[in-house]
């Protein structure tokens, strides 16, 4: 398999925590070709993408850096890989969404698809699972926001619609003098729509991670808060933990499963939070090399199971990937 990997520069990854680099080492230990390169390098002529690559031999053993792995660059079309595999972090902005379109034009494979990721958004899409998120409200409105923070019993959280890790993130209180400053500044002075959802006090005991492919489990985390922390981001200092699927994180990942059957985005990650499914992660998923270091290495082959096996049948499966 020759496999094309879209992803952020490469010396900026961080080897202890970039799922990317554990999916190019273990395409590279089963002899497949991996070639990288960035969105700035991906160009559209004459209806055929291009982009100037780089062949990544990365093996990930030793302590070696990705960036030693790299060779020379290369202008080649994607028709030349077997699939090409998007792995940028957002902000899902201009630029990105752009990158999809010139994607559409792909004759091979391209996961998650272009056209899917740029319908589906992370933030949005867990409203079409009403039951299984917590009451959500997206608006621009101040007073609209104003009125629904006040009617939840333990305030809000804002969050904005296309952004990661935590950034932008603000704990809303109708209680709080600067609310209204606050709203104004999460929407950018009303420029922006976000998202609100009610606050669920369960954060502190921690905010699980489960990582699908195929809309099958392949590996979990606990991201328990630092203290005095209540965003539960690893980037921001909360600990992975081990944790067992209960009752209500299983009927919630079948939720999922059932609506990413719709689109082609077989590679997701989701967050819960107590009871409720606050994100649907389906462009970068990430959290592997947390994963392995709580459960034992190898959670990226299944990863690179499903690419195997996308990269023989084409664009699009028409049926689920059996995963042992």
């Amino acid at each position: 398999m020759k496999i094309a990997i879209i992803g952020d520069p490469v010396p900026e990854l961080k080897v202890r925590m970039d799922t990317t680099l554990l999916v190019a080492a273990e395409c590279n230990r089963r002899g497949h070709e991996v070639h990288y390169t960035t969105p700035d390098k991906v160009f559209l002529q004459s209806q055929d993408p291009a982009a100037v690559w780089q062949k990544l031999s990365y093996l990930g053993q030793g302590g070696d850096l990705p960036q030693d792995s790299l060779g020379p660059p290369a202008v080649r079309p994607v028709t030349d890989f077997d699939l090409v595999l998007m792995r940028q972090d957002p902000p899902v902005d201009e630029k990105y969404t752009t990158l999809t379109h010139i994607l559409d034009f792909s004759k091979v494979c391209v996961l998650n698809s272009p056209a899917d990721v740029r319908s589906f958004n992370e933030k949005m899409s867990v409203l079409r699972l009403p039951g299984l998120s917590p009451p959500s409200l997206i608006s621009i409105d101040p007073d609209v926001i104003q009125r629904f923070v006040r009617e939840s019993p333990h305030g809000c959280v804002l969050k904005p619609m296309n952004l990661f890790n935590g950034r932008g993130v603000i704990r809303l209180d109708h209680k709080n003098p600067d609310l209204s400053e606050l709203i104004r500044s999460g929407t950018e002075d009303y420029r922006k729509f976000v998202i609100i959802q009610h606050f669920v006090a369960d954060v502190e005991k921690g905010d699980k991670r489960v990582f699908l492919v195929d809309g099958k489990p392949i590996g979990r985390m606990n991201r328990v808060p630092a203290p005095g922390e209540w965003r539960a981001n690893i980037h921001l200092g909360a600990s992975p933990r081990p944790f067992e699927l209960s009752p209500r994180d299983l009927e919630i990942i079948d939720g999922v499963a059932t609506l990413l059957a719709d689109y082609d985005l077989p590679i997701a990650c989701i967050d819960i939070i107590g009871a409720f499914l606050t994100e649907i992660n389906v462009t970068s998923p990430s959290g592997i090399p947390e994963i392995n270091r709580i459960y034992g290495d190898g959670h990226e082959r299944p990863i690179v199971d499903y690419l195997e096996a996308r990269s023989w049948g084409g664009k699009r499966r028409d049926r689920p990937l059996e995963i042992g």
